[in-house]
């Protein structure tokens, strides 16, 4: 079954990075309405010869905030992690455009970007069309994944968090990898027509701003803002808006009972033993 690749990071033979195909099922555990997610998670992950059992799986809550952590594992096998977690060595917090969302764990207790530099230990995030970046220092051998979302992106995610891994770890921006998965594109996503727009951010921003947003775009800008070469992005030209046959897609849905029940992928990155 198909796997997606970053191509900017197959010199480092030390790094497990992947994206998963719809053909690999739900990867998501908290929409496991069919019971498959481990099973699709164990076999995903076995193919990219990480050990469900003895690897420290990292899961950070996603919540579209804009928090930071650092992370390192306590235990072996698969780990949901929030920031009242052990796992959770150190963070930053910034307030983000919108209120993070109180349905999938407690306000600002949601981590929507993560570094670790544990050797064995496997960051992952589970997107549909949201687009999750992938950091990689061959200097430091520091590993990162970036939940940008409309919420984060606006929010300035992606500088936070590499700001945060220079603070945090001395890395420096020059020496980063970034790979931009598998994502909505301009062309199939309007901001106007969201639920975060009639929420109230049509009140911080005109229209005009609004129907020319770019999410992978914008998100370059703030890599190379950030300090991060633009030979060093690697953005996937992919929209999984545009291809619901081959990746899950709120946007591609056609009603809010789909929605509710979309399975997500799996989006890994780690430091091989």
């Amino acid at each position: 079954m198909d796997i997606v690749r970053p191509k900017s990071f197959a010199q480092f033979p030390e790094i497990v990075a992947a994206f998963s195909t719809k053909d690999w099922g739900n990867m998501s555990y908290r929409r496991d309405y069919d019971g498959t997610a481990d099973q699709n998670n164990r076999a995903f992950l076995a193919s990219l010869y990480i050990n469900h059992e003895s690897a420290p799986i990292i899961d950070p809550c996603l919540n579209h905030g804009n928090t930071v952590a650092w992370v390192r594992s306590c235990r072996t096998g698969y780990r949901l992690v929030t920031l009242n977690d052990p796992e959770v060595k150190l963070f930053s917090i910034r307030e983000p455009i919108a209120p993070p969302d109180p349905n999938v764990c407690e306000p600002f207790q949601g981590i929507d970007a993560c570094w670790t530099d544990e050797v064995g230990a496997c960051l992952t995030m589970r997107p549909a069309d949201c687009a999750i970046v992938m950091a990689y220092d061959p200097k430091t051998r520091v590993v990162g994944l970036i939940h940008a979302g409309t919420v984060g992106v606006l929010s300035d995610i992606v500088t936070h968090a590499i700001d945060s891994a220079v603070r945090i770890r001395h890395v420096k921006p020059e020496n980063l990898y970034c790979y931009v998965g598998p994502s909505v594109s301009a062309s199939a996503y309007d901001l106007r027509k969201t639920g975060l727009w009639h929420r109230g951010l049509s009140h911080r921003m005109s229209e005009n701003q609004a129907r020319s947003y770019n999410p992978k775009e914008t998100i370059r800008r703030q890599l190379l803002r950030a300090g991060v070469p633009d030979k060093q992005i690697e953005i996937s030209a992919e929209c999984t808006a545009s291809q619901p046959e081959r990746y899950f897609s709120n946007c591609a849905a056609k009603t809010a009972q789909d929605r509710l029940k979309l399975g997500r992928m799996l989006a890994v990155i780690g430091k091989r033993r």
